[in-house]
């Protein structure tokens, strides 16, 4: 289990390197202690690092309702291809959370930057045309 967890640290680290250059982000802006004093949010997280041995490396309230954890998983093999930042476009996949509800859904979300920290814009669209 320690072993796994220093893989994700350091993918979390790559991860936060790769949004950082990016999106131009400041020097703080994966700062996690502001959500962690908010008692709600800090059991948001630590449930969701239990369940299925998370790592959980940066948090963006969405309309004062939606919760979105970005977030590292035990599946090595998906670490490339499903969960980093998409090199060809602004989304990445999260682990969001409707706070009026409680639903709960792993998705991919379109990110941007405002004012040097990461701001969900909106959920990505798939269109399939016939």
């Amino acid at each position: 289990m320690k072993v796994l967890r220093k893989k994700q640290i350091e993918e979390a680290k790559l991860r936060k390197e790769m949004l950082t250059k990016k999106f131009n982000l400041n020097e703080d802006a994966f700062n996690m202690e502001v959500f962690k004093r908010i008692a709600l949010f800090d059991n948001i997280i630590y449930e969701v690092e239990q369940e299925n041995d998370r790592l959980v490396y940066h948090c963006i309230l969405k309309d004062n309702h939606i919760l979105n954890l970005l977030f590292v998983s035990k599946y090595e093999e998906d670490w490339i291809e499903a969960e980093r930042p998409c090199d060809n476009g602004n989304y990445i996949q999260a682990y969001t959370i409707d706070l009026q509800n409680n639903a709960t859904e792993i998705r991919d979300i379109f990110l941007d930057s405002q004012n040097g920290y990461l701001i969900r814009t909106d959920d990505v669209t798939i269109i399939k045309l016939l």
